[in-house]
């Protein structure tokens, strides 16, 4: 029998995007790093995350792991304190600011006009906002609220002139109190 066999080569890209992936884990990491630890370190703690996601189990686990790495005891071993952290926000945000043409179809002729940029600024927004508290795990007697923290990352597209583009991020930019990449 005869037959060909096609092989496609297209790439598509991820859902959500690569961006907005990054704009979310540095929006949590930021976040997360703002937390007050004083109460919580060398302490063994019983965490639980609350959220609105239906997964959230990545940010469940890297806060797990920025907890042990800060000097936090996470497990349900005979905890000192049961620490409830809400992940009220997790997310991207999307805003555009345009001068000039947008783009058209000529009517009747169906003609596509591209758009005619004078001023485009593209503004993607990652956004974490988390809310802890600690609890008695015996009594469940309140024993810190600690401060809500907000983690927030940006990445710009902008379009001048039609013919100058450039994009800004912060998405590289260190924590701080962090060694920037490469050193140890």
């Amino acid at each position: 029998p005869a037959g060909c066999a096609t092989q496609s080569t297209d790439i598509y890209p991820t859902s959500p995007s690569a961006t907005s992936q990054l704009l979310v884990f540095r929006a949590l990491e930021r976040a997360v790093a703002r937390l007050d630890l004083a109460q919580l370190r060398d302490r063994r703690v019983r965490l639980e995350i609350v959220s609105q996601l239906y997964d959230h189990k990545f940010a469940a686990t890297y806060l797990e792991t920025w907890l042990r790495t800060h000097g936090v005891k996470v497990g349900d071993d005979e905890p000192d304190l049961r620490l409830q952290v809400f992940l009220l926000t997790l997310g991207t945000d999307h805003g555009q600011s345009f001068i000039g043409l947008p783009s058209f179809q000529v009517p009747v002729l169906a003609i596509p006009v591209p758009e005619i940029a004078i001023f485009k600024w593209i503004r993607n927004r990652g956004r974490a906002d988390l809310r802890a508290y600690a609890f008695d795990p015996k009594t469940a007697d309140l024993v810190d609220l600690l401060p809500e923290t907000t983690g927030r990352a940006k990445y710009d597209d902008f379009t001048i002139l039609v013919v100058i583009g450039f994009s800004a991020t912060d998405t590289n930019d260190p924590l701080p109190a962090s060694p920037h990449a490469g050193e140890p």
